[in-house]
């Protein structure tokens, strides 16, 4: 299971990006970071971040685990900037 990217950047309105995953089988998505939102539409993510109003920046990561062996992940880190 692979993405395209490592790393995806929002700022602090808020919105949405995609990650193609190229996978041998269906996987699913692990726990999402707080403030964030996944949608899956085939193998296509969207990656929706809320409007961070608070001075913090807001991180986390997203994992994308193979259905067939969940030792096999993906992982794209999320940062969005504080207003």
């Amino acid at each position: 299971i692979e993405t395209n990217t490592e790393t995806l950047a929002f700022d602090a309105a808020g919105g949405s990006k995609t990650v193609n995953i190229e996978a041998s089988g269906p996987f699913s998505v692990g726990a999402v970071p707080e403030g964030f939102a996944v949608e899956i539409v085939n193998r296509r993510v969207t990656v929706v971040a809320d409007a961070n109003s608070s001075g913090a920046t807001r991180s986390g990561t997203l994992e994308f685990i193979l259905e067939s062996d969940g030792e096999t992940k993906a992982t794209v880190s999320l940062s969005q900037k504080g207003a």
